[in-house]
């Protein structure tokens, strides 16, 4: 094979799959660049993509103090030093509060005589910052 031969067979396949490469290296699965340089990834849509135990821990806190549910304040001081129990599957448990980080969850039980009450919600992202909300209460 003469050497132009070789040039124009390797133009013909080896380019158009190095352009394509090229293109999806370069089309970043549709994220944008981050404003904090090449390869240094944006806190902020990391933050508002993960859920971890400490921030499941966090939100919770935040929703607690800020409540006035008297049952719920009681459980403040047990779920800061809750040791984190994975329960598998993406569930992980704060003493009595159960949270599922896959589906952004959390329900917790309160029985202390003569108390009942159960409480589920969920964990959002707003102004980039995790929230824990609760959507469901049973009370006695």
């Amino acid at each position: 094979m003469r050497q132009s031969e070789l040039y124009r067979t390797m133009c013909r396949t080896a380019l158009p799959i190095l352009l394509a490469c090229t293109g999806l290296l370069t089309a970043g699965c549709g994220v944008p660049p981050s404003k904090y340089g090449s390869g240094v990834p944006n806190p902020e849509r990391t933050h508002a993509m993960n859920m971890d135990p400490e921030i499941a821990r966090k939100s919770l806190i935040e929703l607690i103090e800020k409540t006035d549910r008297p049952d719920l304040k009681v459980t403040l001081s047990m779920l800061k030093t809750a040791t984190v129990k994975d329960l598998g599957q993406g569930r992980i448990a704060l003493g009595k509060w159960i949270c599922n980080l896959t589906e952004r969850t959390f329900v917790i039980s309160i029985d202390a005589d003569p108390i009942f009450a159960e409480y589920g919600g969920v964990f959002k992202s707003l102004d980039g910052k995790w929230v824990a909300v609760i959507e469901r209460e049973v009370r006695n």
